[in-house]
């Protein structure tokens, strides 16, 4: 058995977003600097003043989760994300299912399994221009 593969993913259907009321945004990963987590809260919140029918959930924790929270109450947009924590991995296939867009700006990021994860689940992934992703 394969310690990081995608061989055993549970068959979801493919979230197409029929409802444009919303649009969920997710992060998933650990929270640190160069995972680019200010680029993330930084786009969000561009996004945010822009359309208030957007949302972001986090999946994950790491040492920059109280800076992102407090920088997320600064720009008062801390109503519109949610912050799950550590989540299971057969408990993120749910997140891709409920997510419009999975958002990845690692800054250093050779592989980026999880974006591999989310398009297996047929969730589109915005990434930054470097690295594997």
């Amino acid at each position: 058995m394969l310690a990081i593969g995608i061989d055993n993913l549970p068959n979801i259907d493919i979230n197409l977003n029929d409802n444009a009321r919303f649009f969920n945004m997710c992060y998933v990963g650990n929270l640190l600097n160069l995972k680019g987590t200010s680029i993330l809260l930084e786009t969000f919140n561009r996004l945010k003043r822009n359309n208030n029918n957007v949302f972001l959930t986090v999946a994950g924790v790491g040492p920059v989760e109280f800076t992102l929270r407090k920088k997320a109450k600064y720009y008062n947009i801390d109503n519109s994300i949610s912050w799950l924590g550590k989540v299971e991995r057969n408990k993120l296939f749910e997140l891709y299912k409920k997510s419009d867009l999975l958002i990845f700006p690692s800054l250093r990021d050779s592989g980026g399994f999880v974006v591999l994860e989310a398009m297996s689940c047929g969730l589109p992934v915005a990434t930054l221009d470097l690295g594997g992703p």
